[in-house]
């Protein structure tokens, strides 16, 4: 589109290398305490669940995923997250120089749910007029992170284990991918519509959505609710 670009962010059922099909990934931390003498029921949680998707835009081809912190390579453009109460996510390290620990923010997630596709319309690298330009190369990195915090780590000396989670963010390593982005535009393609934009639709007969995901206006959600008798539930 016209100085945009729309990215979509998929997992790939075939892929060996990916294990977050269906957003489902899940892995143990072996560094989790779990002492003998904690009951069954009181044991700490110690897998790390999949929470949500950070996309960067790269200075140029040749920066990597470790460099995604340093803002001179690489800025964020996109995250979401699980709609679930997790939000700013703080990794800690022992700094010998410091004699103590250490705090970086990871995440400060949008905690409002998973969004699979977006819409970009800033270079944010440019200085001045930041719009996109159409035609030029464009580089991005999406990676999908993991959350477990089975206590929360409020220690600025403990080197102790169960003190608390120290790093509760976990960055997705076999799972990130460079994208290279041609940003072409050619008036005989221009769409006669606005990202996420679709037409108003009214069912007259039949059942079933077609697998599509619909957004259903105030009135029609109102009516549901004021008979929910009539409706499946």
């Amino acid at each position: 589109m016209d100085k945009q670009l729309i990215l979509y962010i998929t997992n790939r059922k075939f892929n060996d290398a990916g294990n977050n099909y269906q957003e489902k990934y899940v892995e143990f931390d072996p560094a989790t305490p779990n002492p003998d003498t904690l009951p069954h029921n009181r044991r700490n949680d110690s897998l790390f669940r999949f929470e949500g998707y950070q996309v960067y835009q790269l200075k140029d081809a040749t920066v990597s995923a470790a460099d995604i912190t340093d803002p001179g390579k690489a800025r964020l453009v996109f995250q979401c997250d699980i709609q679930n109460g997790v939000t700013k996510l703080v990794n800690w390290t022992f700094d010998p120089n410091l004699g103590g620990n250490k705090g970086e923010v990871m995440v400060d997630g949008a905690d409002k749910g998973i969004t699979h596709s977006f819409i970009l319309t800033e270079d944010k690298f440019a200085s001045g007029d930041v719009r996109l330009i159409n035609h030029k190369q464009y580089y991005y990195l999406a990676v999908s992170y993991a959350y477990n915090e089975w206590k929360k780590f409020k220690s600025l000396t403990s080197l102790d284990a169960e003190a608390g989670q120290r790093k509760p963010y976990l960055q997705g390593r076999t799972n990130i991918k460079h994208i290279l982005q041609f940003h072409i535009y050619r008036w005989e393609n221009v769409q006669n519509a606005n990202y996420n934009e679709g037409p108003v639709i009214t069912r007259i007969q039949g059942q079933g959505n077609g697998g599509m995901i619909i957004e259903m206006d105030s009135k029609s959600v109102a009516e549901i609710l004021s008979n929910s008798g009539r409706y499946a539930q």
